[in-house]
């Protein structure tokens, strides 16, 4: 008979009593993280203490695991293992703060005006600009900073999760339910008895997972693409990808030989042709360059996004630097002021 306790958070008298009972009158307990408290008390109980053991060794007898056990639980119940679960305490302090915030955020959307005219679409530009902060902030490395904004980005989540339950559609609880299903189905070497050797292992996996859950050709995933995030980091997406599946120069020289016919083919544009065609010329000089970042593994988002602050930076010197409005200089003389802003930021 195979026996899953919940060993809850933390210290033992954050047990529940079943799994106190249980776990103090077993021979012999196997646990899952043998870092977690309760295991140094069952050695000062005569229980015998054991490691968990890969999936196809499993024998009957009593398990435990971090929290509740109820996400083990289900991961037992896929691979047809029959237990019993003896449930432990979650960690209150996260669920009780979570249930406050989503009351909050349901209470916003009953008086504020603002925040009940929200639609899921209207709340669009709000997320993007929420996900470009938090990035600003861990870049940064401000913890408080990234506190502050990863709250703001939990905020659109439970907006958009507490309009569709309006709607009569899913709710929070169902977002986090299908995130963790995920997460356990994509991770069978954590989950499940798969062996992976590296990193590059468990990406292979996920891929391969992913494609199983949803069959599509690589041209239909990069479509897809197209509607997440900046189009410099999409860009950098596509050209990895297809060169993942053998759509690659062989070495760089190709590729800073098409960065130069994609320039001079601009040139041609802009001497020659219509605005349309030259953003189209544009767009390809772009696109190379991208090519460029990815074989000098820079990526071309953050790259963008370090020249932005540094050029604010800079300006900003300038401005200090001025006696008289910007527009009264004549080019030459604010050339002088940005050199002088650069010597001093280097």
């Amino acid at each position: 008979m195979f026996t899953l306790v919940g060993l809850g958070p933390g210290p033992v008298d954050q047990l529940t009593q079943g799994a106190y009972r249980l776990l103090e009158t077993s021979p012999q307990v196997v646990i899952q993280d043998l870092n977690h408290p309760v295991a140094p008390w069952l050695t000062t109980q005569g229980v015998s203490v054991h490691a968990w053991p890969a999936q196809d060794f499993l024998i009957p007898g009593v398990y435990g695991v971090t929290g509740d056990g109820a996400a083990q639980s289900l991961i037992w119940q896929a691979q047809g293992v029959v237990h019993t679960l003896i449930p432990g305490l979650p960690d209150l302090g996260a669920a009780q703060s979570t249930l406050k915030f989503l009351d909050t955020v349901a209470r916003l959307r009953r008086e504020c005006p603002w925040d009940r005219e929200q639609t899921p679409q209207s709340l669009c530009p709000y997320i993007l600009e929420e996900a470009a902060e938090l990035v600003e902030a861990l870049e940064a490395g401000s913890e408080d900073q990234v506190l502050d904004e990863l709250g703001d980005v939990l905020l659109q989540v439970v907006l958009q999760a507490t309009i569709y339950q309006e709607r009569g559609g899913f709710d929070f609880a169902q977002v986090c339910d299908q995130i963790n299903a995920k997460m356990i189905r994509r991770h069978p070497h954590v989950f499940g008895a798969v062996p992976v050797a590296s990193s590059r292992d468990v990406i292979q996996n996920w891929e391969q997972i992913k494609n199983q859950e949803t069959p599509q050709s690589l041209s239909n995933k990069l479509q897809k693409l197209l509607s997440q995030g900046s189009s410099l980091a999409i860009a950098h997406k596509i050209s990895h990808k297809v060169a993942k599946v053998g759509f690659e120069w062989p070495d760089f020289a190709g590729v800073w030989a098409k960065l130069q016919e994609e320039l001079r083919e601009l040139e041609q544009a802009m001497a020659t042709e219509s605005l349309g065609r030259q953003s189209e010329e544009l767009g390809d000089v772009l696109f190379s360059l991208i090519n460029v970042a990815r074989w000098l593994k820079i990526d071309s988002d953050t790259a963008l996004r370090a020249t932005n602050r540094r050029f604010l930076a800079r300006f900003a010197l300038v401005e200090q630097g001025a006696t008289r409005p910007l527009n009264e200089y004549s080019a030459g003389e604010l050339e002088i002021l940005w050199q002088k802003a650069k010597q001093q930021l280097h």
